[in-house]
């Protein structure tokens, strides 16, 4: 089942979301998470939403707090395959 998880990710056109990733393979979104880990870890893969803010303001970036912001939308995990420059950059 890792490799499937992996396969679907190397598959899709740049990244795809863990909704659906979930839907694709029948696979419960918290079983799921915990693979995307695995390869996240191996380096195989990369979780988008840990190399940048997964929130968006409209506020702007003088909002100090993103907490106080009343127009803030969490964006869906999201996760992609890292390339090989990527991948020796990690060590793996």
């Amino acid at each position: 089942m890792l490799y499937q998880v992996l396969h679907e990710i190397e598959k899709a056109d740049g990244s795809i979301t863990l909704n659906d990733l979930s839907i694709k393979l029948g696979v419960d979104r918290n079983a799921l998470e915990g693979m995307l880990q695995f390869w996240v870890q191996k380096g195989r893969i990369q979780d988008d939403s840990t190399t940048c803010d997964d929130v968006v303001c409209s506020c702007g970036p003088s909002f100090i707090s993103s907490v106080d912001c009343t127009f803030i939308a969490k964006m869906p995990k999201t996760y992609s395959v890292r390339t090989q420059n990527e991948q020796k950059e990690k060590g793996n």
